[in-house]
């Protein structure tokens, strides 16, 4: 079973998929359906679980679920409403399938030693991902992944995202996901991870070393006492583990940056901010070890790329990307304000175009016809108020339950992804309608839902 939950984190940056339906005439990705190779782990998640005859989750209280409940329920109701019928009940029974998945792996991932091995997996394949975007960002193309999920990439011309900088165009990294956003997001949460294991490996290899430093204390001269120390803290293997841990780091610190993801950066100091505070209430030297580790490594990335970056991390209203927000921001508004049950869920552009919402602002062509970038403006237009405010409880509760565990580090990490997550759906659409930002949210939620079953916090050196 757990093999299946660190099997789906593998597979979130894979995008493979099969087309098998759309719902307009001319091909639209928000109009269309697929099948993607990950909800063949998902469903097998569900039927395993389910064939175990313990599925029912206890650890949710009655407030929590009541919510949950609500949200499923506006989220069907809002199928009635929808301009296809048949769309919506495509994205309802994705929605459905993700939540019973995210609360099996809740039950799953509660014992500390496999959420610790889900966040390895997380941080390892963020590491492999920012290592694809970096070759991508250095060869200004694709790397012949397309059986993975890369798009087709060339800076110079298509539909490629691409910055204007230091007089030049230049690609941004993809890895393997089908946006520079997407890919920012997943290296976000895999900064967190490794933050986890970098406080880990710091507390551990303290904790392996006090014996030693107090058996050097008695009789030895301080030369040799720090000699024979330094010795045995270099040498040990928790100290290499950690020198890999903060190389991996650096390495998605690189990543990340060259997503050029504004939103991407905002999310990562929110949730690193987030674990360094949650983990201080416990020890004050790992966890500001990490912070100095973060901000070496950004200014590392900043000093590499800084005539390409600074253009980049100056936000101006008349900026095009930026005007294109406010845009979306702005028909989510008079969807929501007009349709207070939903337009249906995963209706919101087809509604938004059949509705002229896109052509009164002055937005065409197909290729402007994207959703509102805002998580929860987005999840209002197509579930309704109702929908969008049960959630937002049912989130809040259990972030405010994750609040008083932060004694266990595994609570606090947890914590530190929830909040990246919620912060970068302030800015973007990816974590309700794209398959891999669906997977990051929920797998997410669940490793924060399992932390809520352990009734006494761990330590590190458990």
């Amino acid at each position: 079973m757990n093999i299946l939950i660190y099997l789906l984190v593998f597979l979130i940056p894979i995008g493979t998929r099969i087309f098998f339906g759309q719902v307009t005439s001319g091909f639209h990705e928000y109009e269309a359906m697929f099948i993607y190779g990950s909800d063949f782990v998902t469903l097998a998640l569900i039927v395993v679980e389910l064939s175990r005859g313990n599925f029912w989750p206890r650890f949710l209280s009655r407030t929590a679920w009541i919510a949950l409940l609500i949200f499923i329920c506006t989220a069907l109701i809002s199928i009635f409403f929808a301009p296809s019928f048949v769309l919506s009940g495509y994205n309802f029974i994705r929605l459905l399938i993700l939540i019973l998945c995210s609360l099996l792996i809740a039950r799953q991932s509660a014992p500390v030693a496999v959420l610790r091995r889900i966040i390895a997996t997380i941080a390892i394949v963020a590491v492999a991902q920012s290592v694809i975007g970096i070759v991508q960002f250095a060869k200004q193309g694709s790397i012949g992944l397309e059986r993975f999920g890369e798009p087709a990439l060339i800076s110079y011309r298509g539909p490629s995202s691409t910055i204007h900088a230091a007089g030049g165009r230049f690609l941004r990294a993809y890895g393997t996901f089908p946006h520079p956003n997407v890919l920012a997001v997943f290296l976000v949460l895999g900064l967190c991870s490794l933050g986890y294991w970098y406080v880990a490996l710091d507390n551990l290899l303290r904790i392996r070393l006090l014996p030693y430093s107090r058996e050097l204390g008695h009789g030895t001269k301080p030369l040799k006492m720090w000699r024979i120390y330094a010795g045995r803290w270099f040498l040990s293997r928790h100290f290499l583990w950690r020198m890999l841990v903060a190389a991996g780091f650096f390495v998605v610190t690189l990543g990340l940056t060259l997503t050029f993801s504004r939103s991407g950066w905002i999310a990562a100091t929110v949730g690193l901010l987030v674990l360094v505070l949650a983990l201080a209430r416990r020890s004050f030297g790992g966890p500001m070890r990490l912070a100095l580790l973060a901000l070496a490594c950004g200014i590392g990335s900043y000093w590499l790329l800084a005539p390409i970056i600074a253009p980049r991390a100056d936000i101006s209203a008349a900026e095009p990307a930026v005007q294109d927000r406010l845009v979306y921001n702005r028909i989510g508004f008079e969807i929501a304000r007009d349709n207070p049950f939903g337009v249906g869920i995963g209706n919101q552009v087809l509604y938004g175009v059949r509705d002229m919402r896109y052509a009164a602002h002055g937005l065409h062509s197909v290729w402007q016809w994207e959703p509102v970038h805002n998580l929860y403006l987005l999840m209002t237009d197509e579930i309704g108020w109702l929908g969008a405010l049960s959630f937002l409880c049912f989130l809040g509760m259990v972030l405010m339950q994750l609040g008083r565990r932060v004694a266990s580090p595994e609570a606090a990490v947890c914590l530190a992804l929830l909040a990246a997550l919620l912060v970068a759906g302030l800015f973007d659409h990816l974590l309700w309608d794209l398959q891999s930002g669906r997977l990051m949210l929920w797998l997410v939620i669940g490793l924060a839902l399992s932390q809520l079953q352990n009734k006494k916090p761990s330590s590190f050196n458990g």
